[in-house]
């Protein structure tokens, strides 16, 4: 992997817009955030795209439909290594190299098992690949998805709220919350941010929970993670949950029939 010192002012630049429009897309959906710039000979952005979930155009496919498919000539500037393999959209390593990219610049390398070796492949096809440019920056957006891939296991959000002597909740039963609005909004909006939420039957039986991500008003926000509930009691029939818009498509039993092996 070549140094970012190989990478020049106006690549180093237009990596740090390639995060800008990284942000644009979602935190869901199992896909990395990704953002693409186009560079002309004399620095200029050409074209610019982002990756906007999971079975849309990546985001050097996003960015080459901008300028008609026809890069021959241009940098392109890439948040994460380009994609090797054929998934619900062709390898954007044999894309660039159809569409006449000269030299690609990226920020980490891809860890997937079946994606990585863009860069290998572009090299291959005479393409001057330079990698680990801003790779610092790169690693903080996609911490959650990089943890993952590179682990092989799903990136767990912890939420926990306890009193100064650790409890949860009054032992009668008589308290709803211990947190403030403040808190409980944050945790709404940290649901928003992931594919699915999981309790136990406990809380289900205990606490009635609906397991939606809500807003200030009640409202249900735009992403809704699917329930999860682990446990071996049934859930009733006029559970909270089941109500939940993210279990609306499958069967109500489907939701009690995830069980623990153990």
């Amino acid at each position: 992997m070549s140094s970012q010192a190989t990478a020049n002012e106006h690549e180093l630049a237009a990596m740090r817009r390639a995060l800008e429009l990284a942000e644009l897309g979602p935190l869901t959906g199992g896909n990395p955030r990704v953002g693409c710039v186009l560079l002309d000979a004399d620095g200029r952005t050409v074209a610019e795209g982002w990756h906007r979930g999971a079975g849309t155009p990546h985001a050097e496919i996003d960015a080459l439909a901008k300028v008609g498919g026809d890069a021959r000539g241009l940098t392109a500037v890439v948040t994460l290594e380009p994609c090797n393999h054929w998934g619900r959209t062709g390898p954007c390593s044999i894309a660039l190299i159809g569409a006449g990219i000269s030299r690609v610049v990226y920020g980490v390398t891809d860890p997937g098992s079946h994606s990585a070796g863009g860069g290998a492949r572009l090299r291959e096809a005479g393409v001057e690949v330079v990698g680990g440019v801003r790779a610092a920056e790169v690693e903080e957006l996609l911490e959650c998805w990089l943890a993952s891939e590179r682990r092989g296991r799903p990136w767990v959000t912890v939420k926990w709220a306890s009193t100064l002597d650790g409890r949860a909740a009054a032992a009668d039963g008589t308290s709803r919350w211990i947190t403030g609005t403040a808190a409980r909004q944050r945790v709404h909006e940290e649901r928003a941010s992931n594919d699915a939420i999981l309790v136990g039957t406990g809380t289900v039986l205990a606490d009635d929970p609906s397991l939606t991500a809500r807003g200030d008003a009640g409202e249900l926000l735009s992403h809704q993670p699917v329930p999860v509930v682990v446990g071996r009691r049934p859930i009733p029939d006029d559970a909270a949950l089941r109500r939940h818009p993210g279990a609306s498509s499958r069967p109500a039993a489907a939701i009690s029939r995830r069980c623990s092996p153990t």
